[in-house]
């Protein structure tokens, strides 16, 4: 993570390692607090996607499709 304070923090979706479900990351953390700490690369938009954790498009506010 940058030492700038006024750098932007990534959000969006990522598996972390170990996960067979993709995460909400803002920063370092998982909107699940399932992982923490992963710098890795986030993909956003495909808010929907049954391959994505369902308490972090909960948390998020994602509405199911209908």
């Amino acid at each position: 993570m940058p030492d700038d304070p006024n750098a932007i923090v990534p959000q969006g979706w990522a598996f972390p390692n170990g996960s067979r479900k993709a995460h909400w990351f803002d920063g370092s953390m998982s909107l699940c607090r399932k992982y923490g700490f992963y710098f890795g690369p986030v993909e956003t938009g495909n808010d929907n996607s049954s391959d994505n954790c369902t308490e972090c498009k909960r948390r998020l506010g994602v509405k199911a499709p209908r």
